[in-house]
């Protein structure tokens, strides 16, 4: 559906008034569909983004660490680690040589965790499964541009 159409307006100011209306809309679908597929599992996007950066250090992490690597930047870092220590997926310690920093590790549950969902996160690539590979590139080319303006 043409965006005029699927926003009911008559014109747009401009074409950069056109594209911040048509990316606002894709994101707003692309985060749908990434709600849609965690609405199964006991934990949220950015919850297991935080389970991925741990898995993927060399070492344990802190919440420095976390935070610089975190995709969305509003999000509360601190509050994302104690919900992930409630639920029991990660283990903290005090740093022996720093007790302002804890020491953060994935524990045995948040492995099993981590394997489920990146065992079902596929599903997410099907919003994009209307572009060809060249078109995905291109995108990403694109946004990168617009990210590092």
């Amino acid at each position: 559906m043409k965006l005029k159409k699927r926003l009911k307006v008559k014109e747009f100011r401009n074409k950069w008034e056109k594209l911040l209306f048509n990316f606002q809309l894709a994101s707003s679908n692309i985060n749908q569909h990434i709600r849609d597929c965690f609405r199964d599992a006991e934990i949220t996007y950015q919850q297991y983004t935080v389970l991925k950066i741990i898995n993927e250090a060399d070492d344990v992490v802190n919440n420095s660490y976390i935070k610089r690597r975190v995709v969305d930047k509003d999000s509360d870092v601190s509050r994302l680690i104690k919900r992930l220590h409630d639920l029991k997926l990660i283990t903290k310690s005090i740093n022996a040589s720093d007790k302002r920093h804890s020491e953060i590790r994935l524990s045995y549950d948040g492995k099993k965790a981590l394997k489920l969902i990146e065992d079902r996160i596929h599903a997410v690539d099907e919003v994009f499964y209307n572009l060809s590979s060249k078109e995905v590139k291109q995108l990403n080319d694109l946004l990168d541009k617009v990210r590092e303006a």
